[in-house]
C-alpha cells in the first residue's frame, strides 16, 4: 500500500484541499497525514518533506492544465476560437475546481512558496508557450499584425485570465461577474488584429 499510486494521488489531492484553505507555512505533514487517515511515516515514504510534496503537487497541477490546453489546441481552430475556449475553461475551473485554482495561484504570488518552485519556472513558461504556434499561424494568414510578439502576447493573455481569477477568488468580484470569454479575447486581439481581419469579422457578425 505504501508504494501504491493510489496512496500518492490521495496525498496530493488532500494537499490541494489543505493548501487551498491555509498558507503553506500553516500546513504540516502531520495535518496532511491526519486528513489522509495515514501515519506520518506513510507520507514521508512518498515525499521526502513538505517542500517535495508541494513541488510534486505543483507539477501535477501544471500537467492537468497542460493536458486541458493541449486538448483545446488539438481542435485546430483559428486563434480567436482557440483563445475563447481556453478562457472559458479557465473561468469554469473556478466553479468546478476552486481548490485547485487557489493552490495554483499561490505558486505565483505567495512569497514563501515562490522560492520553492524555482525549479518549476520552465514548466510555467512551457504553459505560456503552448499557444505561441497559434499566434504565429495567425500572423502567417494575416489575422494579426506581423509586428506582434507571440510570446509576449501569450503571456499577456494568460496574465489577463489570472488577474480575473484572482479578483474572483479574493472577493473583488463574484464569479458570476467574470466577463464573457469573448470579451476578454477580443480586448486583446483588437490591438493586434489586421484591418482586413477586422473587416472580415464585421461582415461575418
Amino acid at each position: 500500500m505504501h508504494n501504491s499510486k493510489e496512496t500518492r494521488e490521495m496525498i496530493l489531492d488532500t494537499g490541494i484541499e489543505l493548501f487551498a484553505r491555509q498558507s503553506f507555512a500553516s500546513v504540516s505533514m502531520s495535518d496532511i497525514a491526519e486528513a489522509c487517515g495515514l501515519t506520518k511515516p506513510s507520507i514521508y515514504y512518498h515525499f521526502k518533506n513538505k517542500q517535495g510534496l508541494f513541488i510534486a503537487l505543483a507539477q501535477r497541477i501544471h500537467e492537468r492544465i497542460k493536458s486541458e490546453l493541449m486538448t483545446i489546441i488539438e481542435y485546430a481552430l483559428p486563434l480567436r476560437e482557440t483563445l475563447i475556449l481556453i478562457a472559458e475553461a479557465r473561468f469554469e475551473s473556478l466553479e468546478k475546481q476552486p481548490d485547485l485554482v487557489r493552490t495554483h495561484l499561490s505558486f505565483l504570488f505567495v512569497p514563501d512558496i515562490r522560492d520553492l518552485i524555482d525549479s518549476l519556472q520552465d514548466d510555467i513558461m512551457a504553459l505560456q508557450q503552448l499557444i505561441i504556434p497559434k499566434f504565429t499561424e495567425a500572423i502567417a494568414v494575416g489575422e494579426i499584425k506581423s509586428s506582434t510578439d507571440p510570446l509576449l502576447t501569450s503571456i499577456m493573455f494568460h496574465s489577463t485570465l489570472t488577474t480575473y481569477l484572482i479578483r474572483a477568488l479574493h472577493g473583488f468580484m463574484d464569479s458570476e461577474e467574470l466577463p464573457a470569454a469573448e470579451t476578454v479575447v477580443d480586448a486583446i486581439l483588437d490591438g493586434i488584429s489586421t484591418e482586413n481581419y477586422r473587416k472580415k469579422r464585421e461582415i461575418n457578425k
